[in-house]
């Protein structure tokens, strides 16, 4: 099943639970179905060989690392994920030499190979076609009898999955059940309002802080729509572009080819258990981070050569999600700046000062998922009101975006209605009620 996910997911995945030998097929496959030439597949039908002999090689050598994992290990289940996966690759590739030379889409059909091998996984891998949207295997893995609402260790199940990754056409193959549309009211509620704390539901209580960081520019999009109907904001149409682009694009090339073109383009990322947003408009690179590390303040500018961006830079910044934090502040502050810049020097922008006294303060709590795309609409929102920011355009700016931030979180509170959902909740709705207090008074 991981022929079907993004690159970056492989890149940016621990040694552990992915294994040299998959890395080696899924470029392989994806190399050999780029092109339905004779020559091409006459070629990966001789790497085969080697890619499954490595994969047997891995396979063996792994099972020590997976026993000691069991004992000492913080996640031992990576190196279980590991070790499926290089017999998965090693079977996955035997396969492979025998329909190479016969079939148009190979990695297709070595995705069906593993999902009849795998069928006592089948909720898991249910989970996986999810993450990227894959309806043709939803549909194949609902008829073997996948759980679309078993609750992952995330606190999310397949059926949230689609809508919280930016697929929400393929959402609509499952019916929410009860914990589902809370959960969407609840993360909602709580990353508009600030609010902490947990939750008791079956099985395990539900945090209030943290959600998967891409569902949120839906959020900000719906809001943004709404509030631009009553509203004449000349900003608003490519504001809206860029929050609609954000949630539903998911090509490299796509998205790298919005930032050459100087468009305004938002872009998750971050680390480990923390989200920040990229913000690219013409040769200007902001990033938007509220967790406001090592002196670094909730919005940075940079200057960049736009046409430096590929989608090899784009796979790069979606694979640091999986980095460590250090790993994550040295590449996004020193290292990918410097990259885009032609000298190969990091270049603090011009406006990076300005930018500065407007930026919003550090968040309270654990809402970067929200609080690093407001940031970064914020200076969306800059960037498009004057073609020369100036001091007066920025803080005209500011005014604007607080306006609609505070809409918003009272948009949602009309429309979720919490006291009439969640009363079995007194001390979240008291928590509700003094945030609405403190809105309404500006």
């Amino acid at each position: 099943m991981y022929l079907c996910m993004p690159r970056h997911e492989l890149s940016g995945a621990s040694t552990a639970e992915m294994p040299y030998s998959a890395q080696l097929l899924y470029d392989l496959v994806h190399w050999r179905d780029s092109s339905d030439g004779l020559a091409r597949k006459i070629s990966s039908e001789i790497a085969f060989i080697p890619v499954a002999a490595i994969a047997l090689v891995e396979a063996a050598v792994r099972i020590p690392f997976l026993l000691l994992s069991t004992l000492f290990a913080e996640k031992p289940k990576d190196w279980f994920t590991g070790e499926i996966r290089a017999l998965s690759t090693c079977l996955s590739s035997l396969y492979a030499l025998f329909i190479n030379l016969f079939v148009r889409s190979l990695s297709l059909r070595l995705i069906h190979f593993d999902i009849n091998w795998r069928v006592m996984q089948k909720t898991e891998l249910l989970f996986l076609a999810c993450m990227v949207g894959r309806e043709d295997l939803i549909k194949v893995l609902l008829n073997m009898g996948a759980n679309p609402h078993e609750r992952h260790e995330a606190d999310i199940t397949p059926a949230i999955t689609p809508y919280a990754l930016g697929y929400p056409e393929v959402g609509k193959l499952f019916s929410l059940n009860s914990y589902e549309r809370e959960y969407f009211e609840l993360k909602t509620l709580s990353h508009w309002l600030g609010l902490s704390g947990h939750l008791p539901f079956p099985k395990r209580d539900l945090p209030l802080e943290g959600t998967i960081s891409r569902w949120m520019f839906d959020s900000l999009r719906t809001a943004f729509r709404e509030y631009c109907k009553s509203k004449n904001l000349q900003v608003a149409a490519p504001l809206q572009e860029a929050l609609d682009r954000a949630y539903l694009e998911h090509s490299y090339g796509a998205i790298a080819e919005r930032i050459q073109k100087g468009k305004l383009t938002f872009v998750h990322t971050g680390w480990k258990k923390h989200g920040i947003c990229l913000a690219f408009f013409g040769d200007t690179l902001a990033i938007a981070n509220g967790g406001n590390r090592d002196g670094h303040t909730t919005l940075e500018l940079f200057s960049i050569d736009s046409s430096l961006i590929t989608e090899t830079i784009i796979e790069e910044i979606y694979a640091h999600e999986n980095y460590e934090l250090s790993e994550g502040i040295r590449y996004f502050y020193h290292d990918l700046p410097a990259n885009l810049s032609k000298q190969g020097l990091r270049e603090q922008h011009p406006l990076s000062e300005a930018f500065k006294c407007i930026a919003p303060a550090k968040q309270a709590g654990g809402f970067c998922a929200l609080f690093s795309k407001k940031a970064a609409l914020l200076f969306g929102w800059a960037m498009l009101l004057s073609s020369s920011p100036d001091r007066d355009s920025l803080n005209d700016a500011k005014k604007a975006y607080k306006e609609f931030i505070d809409w918003g979180a009272l948009h949602y509170l009309e429309t979720i209605r919490p006291r009439e959902k969640f009363a079995r909740f007194p001390k979240l709705l008291e928590k509700i009620q003094a945030r609405k207090l403190i809105l309404l008074k500006g």
